[in-house]
């Protein structure tokens, strides 16, 4: 009775071997998604999309890319392979537990990983947004890690890697000892290039230069830190331009930014603007002292010569001049004489001597009329005697003398 059992027990694991053997493992795909209606037990695809990245992750190749469907929260993830996590549909969000990291990065040392469009948001309890602690390389873009106590990207590998961040806000790590991005490799040589970086308001540190690491910055602004940058020893930020560290505590800790790249040959001079309309003109100022006089200036040339001037009135007539002295005798004959006689006076004539007197009797008056003397006063041979009337200035009488 016992034989036929134990055929049919046989029978049957026989069976159960077959058919577990038979069954297929769980695919994985190059692409999957993630939604706020999926669901972690479906296979991640667009109809049947996950609901966490954690869930999506193990149903996704090596060098795959997870996307998301919508902007929802998504929850923190383990990254163990080269990974693409792309939020193409608002920002896909990531709320950092309590002491606890959003994004945590183990992969491999040739692993890529790209992280584009997320939100970690830490509410200030959460220690870490973004833990990488090996790989080849992680590329953050158009994203914000922002509220962490600790702090915001560690990128602390153990090896040789490379960081680049682009058009990503890293704020509010604001406890005490709170480091925006910390680069500070364990091992090995890193380096990054922050572009369109913006690093604000972090308790002790915005951006840490840690030994055998190289920050490259361009178009960046790291404002509002305890510290802007601190350059541990070993550690070298270059600025390759258009960088803002301003409004920290201490702008730059440990050393000194340099500034690379070359400048461009200026451009040419532009055309000049056409001139503006003139202003309207301002008030007359208060008059200047008088100043100096000037040396005299050299004598100008004699003008012209002015025309004649109007004939003055005639002179009043002059005195009579006294008589002119008596010439020399002529020969024997008739002498005309005369002699001037003054305004109410006795006048008298007389011939020289040894002449005889002839005639004597016109007086001339001082106004040109010839009068007879016809009243001598006393009469002789070589004299005779006039009396002048007060009415006349002068008087002139003319006498004729004979020489023997």
């Amino acid at each position: 009775m016992m034989q036929p059992v134990r055929s049919c027990s046989a029978m049957l694991a026989a069976v159960l071997v077959c058919l577990l053997q038979a069954a297929p493992a769980q695919a994985q795909a190059a692409r999957t998604f993630v939604s706020a209606t999926g669901s972690d037990d479906n296979p991640c695809s667009r109809t049947s999309p996950c609901r966490t990245f954690a869930g999506a992750i193990a149903k996704t190749d090596a060098g795959g890319e997870i996307n998301t469907l919508e902007a929802a929260g998504y929850g923190p993830v383990t990254i163990n392979k080269s990974i693409s996590i792309i939020s193409g549909q608002g920002e896909a969000g990531i709320r950092v537990a309590v002491g606890g990291t959003g994004i945590t990065i183990n992969a491999g040392s040739s692993d890529v990983i790209n992280l584009r469009g997320l939100l970690i948001e830490g509410t200030g309890t959460g220690a870490i947004g973004i833990a990488f602690n090996s790989g080849a390389s992680l590329n953050i873009q158009n994203s914000v890690i922002r509220g962490l106590s600790q702090v915001g990207v560690n990128f602390r590998p153990n090896g040789n890697a490379l960081l680049f961040m682009t058009n990503t806000l890293v704020s509010d790590s604001s406890s005490a000892n709170g480091i925006g991005i910390n680069v500070a490799p364990i091992t090995g040589t890193v380096n990054a290039v922050l572009t369109r970086v913006e690093v604000q308001k972090a308790g002790a540190t915005g951006l840490n230069c840690g030994t055998n690491s190289t920050v490259f910055l361009k178009d960046s602004t790291i404002a509002g830190n305890t510290v802007g940058v601190d350059l541990t020893p070993g550690g070298v930020a270059i600025s390759y331009g258009n960088n803002a560290i301003i409004g920290n505590g201490t702008n730059v800790l440990g050393g000194t930014i340099p500034e690379q790249g070359a400048h461009g040959p200026a451009g040419p001079v532009g055309p000049t603007g056409a001139t503006g309309s003139a202003g309207a003109t301002g008030p007359i100022g208060p008059t200047g002292p008088v100043g100096a006089t000037g040396p005299t200036g050299a004598t100008g040339a004699l003008g012209p010569t002015g025309p004649a001037g109007a004939t003055g009135p005639t002179g009043a007539t002059g005195a009579l001049g006294p008589v002119g002295p008596q010439g020399p005798s002529g020969a024997s004959g008739l002498i005309m004489r005369s002699v001037a006689c003054s305004s109410g006076s006795l006048c008298t004539v007389a011939c020289d001597s040894g002449e005889k007197l002839i005639s004597a009797g016109a007086l001339l008056l001082s106004n040109s009329v010839s009068v007879s003397a016809s009243v001598p006063v006393t009469a002789s041979a070589m004299t005779t005697a006039y009396w002048v009337g007060s009415t006349y200035t002068t008087a002139t009488v003319e006498f004729v003398c004979a020489t023997p």
